[in-house]
């Protein structure tokens, strides 16, 4: 959900993440489990999400040279009972988390204790003397396998077992055994968590990285047509279970890596140079965090192309994917004006992935009429209305408007950021300490930056945006921001990426 943020007054906001430095607090165990669980668990015949809870504060572990199992009792709010011969008539229902290295594998326990046999442990899942049928299923409901126990051992039900005196051992397909050989594969889904800190507050969510292949068992279960719902179908099946790394990664880490670069970005090491220090400063995600309140939603391709003589990059968007663009014959400027492009380009692709969200500009009306959130779309909708689009001598557009009147300090405090990474050293000393051209006005670094954000928002000479108007030309700024500018130039002549 975007903010937009209507206060224009500069203020400082920089949070470094250090990707394997800082090691985020993690979830304990329980909320992991809960969490896996609420993610993944589906209502079926066998559980019926409505007539169950969980106490997650009542639970049981138990340790092994294997790792910790977590025991939840299920309660139910509904008759809970079983019409069977064989079986008494009350049956337990458990949650089972087991904890294997750091990834927990969620199964669903039903103990079925045979008539007669009934033992009080049975209810905290103590298999101590315990004579019955305990079926495994997955959070799905599909029957996983089934094991018989007499007096707490299990009993090898495959091939019978000719001391025993159960009947389901001796004979099971004569008794009401069904018998199938399922085929599991077995995943862990890996997530990673984020970090996303907005208006100083810290919120932390997790994101799906990738499912790994751990390994394919193979097992002959037995069933009990009374005591299944419903009878298992396919023999084929997979288990993905949740797996949490270990280092959490901040918004900005996420973001930036899904950035893509094309060839001819990724190969100019100059411009890539200029990219990687940004991304280590986070400046691209901060700036436009700031600007719309929130992590960036623009899918973003970077390239470098033959865009003319005039402009200094572009945006395009195909689809919905979009992709920002320096001008390869725009790169004989200061390192920190293309940083200053990029990052006036990013916003448009910011912009752009708005209005795709929305459903393009024939719809964006309608939907910011009816978007449930703050009221970023109805502002786009309303700078869309007045300005229009941009037409090249004529009238700067809606983006252009927008961006002036919203963006110039957020993008002046990135330049900030950067300027000690990507300005020459020999330019800040001549710079520091100097003068406005030929009058008594001292240099101003903070001026500097606002200046250099104001390139490419200033508008048409004849026709300028209604921000540049207020807030430069009508303050007898002009002038002053001009040399700024030239300053820039200046730098170029020994610090380009051409």
């Amino acid at each position: 959900m975007k903010k937009l943020n209507n206060n224009l007054s500069l203020f400082y906001i920089m949070i470094i993440f250090l990707f394997m430095a800082c090691k985020q607090e993690k979830l304990n165990d329980i909320d992991i489990i809960k969490l896996n669980f609420e993610s993944n668990f589906e209502s079926s015949l066998q559980f019926k999400s409505e007539e169950f809870e969980i106490d997650w504060n009542d639970f049981q572990v138990e340790k092994n040279d294997y790792g910790s199992k977590f025991i939840f009792p299920l309660v139910y709010s509904t008759s809970h009972e079983l019409n069977s011969e064989y079986f008494e008539s009350e049956y337990y229902t458990f949650l089972i988390a087991e904890k294997l290295n750091n990834y927990f594998d969620l199964s669903m326990v039903v103990a079925y204790p045979f008539e007669g046999t009934l033992t009080a442990g049975i209810g905290n899942m103590d298999l101590s003397g315990y004579y019955g049928l305990i079926n495994y299923y997955d959070l799905l409901g599909n029957n996983l396998k089934s094991e018989v126990y007499e007096d707490g051992g299990l009993v090898d039900i495959e091939n019978g077992n000719i001391e025993t005196n159960n009947p389901f051992a001796k004979a099971p397909a004569i008794i009401c055994y069904h018998e199938m050989t399922v085929e599991t594969e077995h995943y862990v889904d890996w997530y990673q968590q984020v970090t996303i800190v907005n208006n100083g507050a810290t919120t932390y969510i997790w994101v799906f990285v990738e499912s790994e292949y751990v390994g394919t068992t193979y097992e002959t279960i037995y069933y009990p047509e009374e005591c299944s719902y419903s009878a298992p179908g396919d023999n084929h099946a997979e288990i993905h279970v949740s797996g949490y790394l270990d280092f959490a990664v901040s918004g900005a880490d996420y973001w930036e890596e899904e950035i893509c670069k094309k060839a001819a970005f990724a190969n100019n090491n100059c411009v890539n140079g200029i990219w990687e220090i940004m991304k280590q400063n986070d400046v691209g995600f901060e700036t436009l965090k700031n600007f719309l309140g929130s992590k960036p939603l623009a899918e973003l391709c970077l390239d470098i192309k033959d865009l003319g003589s005039t402009v200094n990059g572009n945006t395009q968007k195909s689809g919905t994917s979009i992709t920002v663009s320096l001008n390869s014959n725009k790169l004989n400027r200061s390192k920190l004006s293309i940083a200053r492009t990029l990052l006036h380009e990013m916003i448009h692709a910011e912009l752009y992935s708005m209005v795709i969200e929305a459903g393009g500009y024939d719809q964006l009306q309608s939907f910011a009429a009816n978007y449930q959130g703050e009221d970023d779309f109805m502002m786009l909708w309303e700078y869309y209305e007045k300005y229009g689009d941009n037409m090249d001598g004529v009238r700067p557009g809606w983006q252009h408007e927008y961006m002036a009147e919203y963006y110039i300090e957020y993008i002046a405090q990135g330049l900030k950021e950067l300027h000690p990474y990507l300005s020459s050293q020999a330019f800040i000393n001549y710079r520091t300490g100097s003068f406005v051209g030929n009058s008594d006005i001292p240099w101003s670094w903070d001026d500097f930056f606002i200046a250099l954000a104001w390139e490419g928002l200033k508008g048409e000479e004849l026709n300028p945006t209604n921000a540049y108007q207020i807030e430069v030309i009508n303050k007898g700024l002009e002038e002053i921001y001009k040399f700024y500018a030239s300053a820039a130039i200046e730098e170029s002549s020994t610090n380009k990426c051409y």
